[in-house]
């Protein structure tokens, strides 16, 4: 337990600069039925951007059509073969982040920021007793056992569906590549993390995360409609609902 709780803290340490880097900006969010605007103010420099939710629901479209690939980098019992094939599954996803401005990195740098949450996350300690079923359920899954309560730490997460919550970190200003101190949300979709403490699934419920690094996509600062979030998280905490 110690070195899990080690383990956290050094996941914690390496997101906390990056997140730093936002520099407390004053962020307003302008909704309309088309357009997100998101202002943005950082060392007194304004910054302005327009985002058409129906952009982000494309791309969440995309993202989600991608669990299984997603899942398969974040599983270490998978072959070196499968993870390759994964990557090459995933590279539509990343070119189309970048067609639509959300971030400056290439294709390989998000290659080799996938590869690295990769390595960090912990092996699973136990596998699924039950196969997971899909579909509406009225309490999360850990492990194969269904549960109102759920957890994981350092841990490879997907999420997809629709939110309402808040980030705290470089996710406040735009839905892009980045790291937050924590997230805190309600969901309905899908909700799955492996890594240290087992396999999660939910479908609907709300999650605490506590570090993340990875993409996410959502109406920034108040994350409200769609969403799709990919990474890894120092540690989750779940409740259904």
């Amino acid at each position: 337990m110690k070195r899990e709780i080690a383990l956290l803290v050094v996941a914690l340490i390496l997101l906390v600069p990056i997140t730093s880097a936002v520099n407390q900006p004053q962020t307003t969010i302008v909704v309309s039925d088309e357009i997100t605007v998101i202002l943005c103010m950082v060392k007194g420099k304004r910054v302005e951007k327009e985002m058409p939710v129906s952009s982000i629901q494309e791309l969440v479209d995309l993202g989600a059509s991608l669990k299984e690939d997603f899942l398969t980098i974040y599983d270490k019992t998978k072959s070196d073969e499968e993870v390759t094939t994964a990557f090459e599954n995933i590279k539509p996803f990343f070119q189309a982040l970048i067609d639509n401005g959300l971030t400056d990195k290439t294709v390989d740098d998000l290659n080799n920021l996938y590869l690295y949450i990769r390595e960090k996350i912990q092996e699973q300690r136990r596998q699924p007793t039950i196969k997971p079923q899909e579909g509406p359920q009225p309490m999360g899954i850990w492990n194969g056992l269904p549960t109102p309560v759920w957890a994981n730490i350092i841990c490879g997460q997907f999420d997809a569906g629709m939110c309402a919550g808040f980030a705290g970190g470089t996710h406040m200003i735009f839905p892009t590549v980045g790291a937050d101190v924590f997230l805190t949300y309600g969901f309905q979709g899908t909700s799955v993390t492996i890594g240290g403490f087992g396999y999660t699934l939910a479908m609907t419920g709300f999650n605490f995360i506590l570090g993340f690094v990875g993409i996410l996509l959502a109406v920034p600062l108040i994350m409200i409609g769609p969403y799709f979030l990919a990474g890894m998280s120092g540690m989750l905490v779940g409740v259904g609902v």
